[in-house]
């Protein structure tokens, strides 16, 4: 008796030994085995889908809390105390790096999000080759997708945080060898990521543009883009101190490059506003790489209703947003392409006018016009004073624009907090 119990309680140890030692293998949840990902369709795909993941929406400026990139240059300004009125009051420092979510917890920063992209490339290119379930074709485009995006990401890397080392490998979570990680220099990775761009543009596996479906996928004129842009900054004073005119010579290059990549032209100013509305599906001649949205509800029904906007008072919900800056206008040429003023001082309010653009009427004393005879581009980017601006949305009748002090449309001067009226004069 006492055998056939030490034989069945030997037995259910073993059993439930075996269950505990099969739950023990289990992988836990939440997670999967990369030998699953690569014998899975969806999952292998998943890996190029998720180094688009970290791309930011160009207007969103998803990591600049409301204020788009633009409101940290001269080109454009933001009133009320966001990101960008601290960026330019001198707020930056290692505890408050302006470029994050301000009330995030814990808070997201523009530096994580490149180097994730950075490693999610990393693992698209290392085990897409390995993948069982996928076409040697589909194998072949996403790791060039995936070698664009990474140089996408170092570019972003570039301009915000300066060269960074090239890394090319995933790093596993047990990786010590951060202190021997160097910093190159910003000709040294810029020729890196030339390298890598020209390597897959060569290659012929990507488009030289994707289709209107597909086109937030990477392509070569993303890559031939991609390139010039980080050649300029190599050549830049900022990264060129020594004026190294074979640098300004490799950035014109590859500027000309993209001028001369076939399938995109420059759209005519009646079609102009298609490179910011209009359906998703509609392909536009000049646009390089489009933003995963869709901005087909954005038409000529919607619009700002400028008729009702009395100076007294405003009860809509909406805020001016970022103005553009005078130093913005004064970039728009006159019709003969000439710059319409130099600046005096570092001040930017002492100038002296083109004889050139006086010669077209420009003029900035009283009753002159200072914006006659004007690059066409500026007529449809910047809402300037006293511009008819035609019958708005919700009106009847033609509307004159006042940003004067006093006007009709305001003007604001506290700068520290969110307004519905322009802090410049322009809109």
């Amino acid at each position: 008796m006492k055998k056939i119990c030490l034989t069945i309680f030997t037995a259910l140890g073993m059993i439930i030994f075996s269950g505990c030692e099969k739950v023990l293998e289990k992988t836990p949840d939440g997670q999967t085995t990369i030998d699953k990902v690569l014998n899975n369709y969806n999952r292998s795909k998943g890996l190029i889908d998720a180094v688009y993941g970290e791309v930011y929406q160009a207007r969103d400026q998803i990591s600049f809390v409301m204020n788009p990139i633009e409101t940290l240059t001269d080109n454009a300004f933001w009133a009320a105390t966001y990101n960008a009125y601290d960026w330019h009051n001198g707020s930056l420092s290692l505890s408050n790096p302006v470029i994050n979510w301000a009330w995030s917890s814990p808070s997201e920063q523009l530096w994580p999000d490149f180097w994730r992209g950075i490693r999610l490339a990393n693992n698209a290119i290392k085990y897409l080759p390995q993948s069982t379930a996928i076409t040697e074709q589909e194998r072949e485009i996403w790791i060039a997708e995936a070698r664009v995006l990474r140089c996408w990401y170092y570019m972003q890397l570039l301009e915000f945080y300066g060269p960074m080392p090239w890394i090319e490998e995933p790093f596993e979570p047990t990786y010590t060898g951060w202190n021997e990680l160097v910093r190159p220099t910003f000709n040294d990775v810029a020729t890196k990521i030339e390298e890598e761009l020209l390597d897959v543009i060569n290659s012929r596996i990507l488009p030289d543009r994707q289709t209107a479906q597909d086109a937030r996928k990477a392509s070569n004129g993303l890559a031939y883009s991609i390139r010039a842009r980080v050649l300029l900054y190599n050549a830049s004073p900022l990264n060129n101190p020594e004026n190294d005119k074979t640098k300004w010579q490799r950035a014109a290059d590859a500027a000309q490059d993209v001028i001369a990549m076939p399938g995109y032209q420059l759209v005519p100013m009646a079609d102009y506003k298609k490179l910011f509305i209009g359906a998703y599906a509609n392909q536009v001649d000049e646009i390089i790489w489009r933003a995963w949205t869709d901005n087909s509800h954005i038409n000529n029904t919607n619009g700002v209703d400028v008729g009702s906007y009395p100076f007294a008072a405003i009860n809509h919900n909406w805020n001016c947003g970022e103005s553009p800056t005078q130093e913005l206008v004064d970039c728009f040429e006159m019709t003969n392409g000439v710059l319409p003023v130099t600046y005096n001082d570092a001040t930017h309010t002492s100038v002296t006018v083109a004889p050139e653009a006086a010669s077209l009427g420009y003029s900035e004393s009283a009753g002159g016009d200072p914006y006659a005879n004007r690059d066409a581009r500026f007529y449809v980017n910047v809402v300037y004073n006293m511009e008819n601006y035609g019958v708005p949305y919700n009106c009847s009748q033609p509307y004159i624009i006042e940003t004067f002090v006093g006007g009709r449309n305001g003007f604001n001067d506290v700068i520290s907090q969110e307004t519905q009226r322009s802090c410049t004069g322009y809109y």
